[in-house]
C-alpha cells in the first residue's frame, strides 16, 4: 500500500480552522505537511487543544520568527525542497514578511504557492478581516437558511471556512500538482472563501434566472415550502428528516401511512399539507417511527445528535471514527482502492520537530 501523496512536502503557515484542515487531508494522504509555526505560542488554535489536535494528526511542527533573518533563511531553505506552500494572511503580509509567492519561487520555480483569504488578493474587500459568518452573509448563502418569516439563521457548522476554505484550497492544491507534472513549473493558487461559497449558489441561481428573484427564505421547496421536503417533530420532542424529493418517494410515504389521498400534494401544494403531515408525525414517538418505516424506500431519516452518529452503524462501516471512549477523531472520509487511511502520528508538540 502506497500513500497517494508521499512525494510531496508541505510548508503549512496557517492557523487555526481553513488552512489546517486543507493541510489535513494532505497529510492524511501521505504528504509531508510541517506546521511552521511563531514561536510566541504557535497557531491561536493550541489554546483549543481537543480541537487543535483533530486538525493536526500527521504533521510535524517547526517554530520560526519569520521576521527574524537567520529563521527567515531557515524558512527560504525548507522552500527549496518543498512542493506546496499554504498561508492565510492577509494579502499584504506575505509581501512584507518576504514569504510572497514571487519572492519564494525565485528559489523553487516548481513551488505551488497557496493562499487561502476571507476575500481573496483582489476586490475592495482583500484586506478587511472576516470570518464565516461574514463570508456566509456577504455570499447569499446566509440569507436562504432560516424559517419562513424568520430571521436568517446562524449554522453551527463552518460552511465558508470548510467548504470554501480547506477544500477548495485542496482543489485548487491538486490541480496545480497535476498541472506542474506537465509544465515542470509552480503555480499560484489564489483561495477566497468569500468566493467559494457563492461558488455554492446553484440551485438559489437557477431559481433567480427563471423567476428574476431569489426565493423568500423558508419559502422554496429545498427550504420549507412542500410537505415532501420537510422536517417533522415526534411526540416526544425528536425530528425526522423527510427528504421525498422525487414523486415515487412520496408515493410510498403516503402509502406506507395509508394515506394515498396525500398524493396529491406532490403536484398540487396545499398550504395546509405541511400542518397535516406534522400532525400525523406528532402521534407517535421517535422510536415508533424509526421502527414503523424500517423497510420503507421513502428517503425519511432520523435527525440523530453527534452522540448518535458516532454510534450508528453507518458510520462504523465506512471506518469514520478513531480512538477511544474519551477522545475520538474523525477519520478521511476519502475512500479509495489499494489504500488504508490510518493516524501515523497524533499533532506534534510545538517545535517538536525543530529546523536542523
Amino acid at each position: 500500500m502506497t500513500d497517494p501523496l508521499k512525494d510531496l512536502v508541505v510548508l503549512d503557515l496557517t492557523r487555526l480552522l481553513p488552512g489546517p484542515l486543507c493541510s489535513l487531508y494532505l497529510a492524511d494522504f501521505g504528504a509531508r505537511v510541517i506546521k511552521i509555526e511563531d514561536k510566541a505560542g504557535g497557531d491561536p488554535l493550541r489554546h483549543m487543544p481537543h480541537l487543535f489536535n483533530l486538525l493536526n494528526r500527521n504533521k510535524e511542527s517547526i517554530a520560526l520568527n519569520l521576521k527574524d533573518e537567520n529563521d527567515l533563511k531557515c524558512f527560504y531553505e525548507l522552500v527549496k525542497s518543498a512542493d506546496i506552500v499554504i498561508e492565510s494572511f492577509r494579502p499584504s503580509v506575505p509581501q512584507k514578511l518576504k514569504i510572497d509567492y514571487e519572492t519564494l519561487k525565485k528559489i523553487n520555480a516548481k513551488l505551488i504557492y497557496c493562499s487561502i483569504t476571507g476575500y481573496g488578493q483582489t476586490g475592495p474587500l482583500k484586506d478587511h478581516a472576516g470570518h464565516d459568518l461574514n463570508y456566509m452573509a456577504l455570499s447569499g448563502t446566509l440569507d436562504q437558511i432560516g424559517n419562513k418569516n424568520s430571521p436568517p439563521q446562524m449554522l453551527n457548522l463552518q460552511v465558508s471556512d470548510i467548504a470554501g476554505g480547506s477544500l477548495m484550497g485542496c482543489i485548487g492544491i491538486l490541480t496545480a500538482v497535476i498541472g506542474r507534472a506537465a509544465s515542470g513549473v509552480g503555480r499560484y493558487v489564489d483561495i477566497a472563501m468569500l468566493d467559494s461559497t457563492f461558488s455554492l449558489n446553484l440551485v438559489t441561481l437557477a431559481h433567480l434566472n427563471v423567476a428574476g428573484k431569489t426565493p423568500k427564505r423558508g419559502n422554496d421547496i429545498l427550504s420549507g415550502k412542500v410537505p415532501y421536503y420537510q422536517i417533522y417533530e415526534t411526540n416526544d420532542q425528536r425530528y425526522m428528516a423527510l427528504a421525498a424529493f422525487e414523486k415515487k418517494f412520496w408515493i410510498n410515504f403516503c402509502n406506507q401511512i395509508a394515506k394515498p389521498e396525500w398524493i396529491t400534494f406532490y403536484d398540487s401544494y396545499d398550504p395546509n399539507s405541511i400542518k397535516l403531515v406534522g400532525e400525523y408525525f406528532k402521534s407517535n414517538s421517535f422510536d415508533y417511527w424509526l421502527n414503523f418505516f424500517t423497510n420503507c424506500d421513502c428517503c425519511l431519516t432520523p435527525i440523530l445528535n453527534l452522540s448518535e452518529v458516532i454510534e450508528s452503524e453507518q458510520i462504523k462501516a465506512r471506518n469514520l471514527v478513531y480512538g477511544n471512549s474519551g477522545t475520538k477523531s474523525i477519520g478521511n472520509p476519502i475512500k479509495m482502492s489499494d489504500y488504508q487511511f490510518t493516524i501515523k502520528s497524533e499533532a506534534p508538540a510545538l517545535n517538536q520537530h525543530k529546523f536542523p
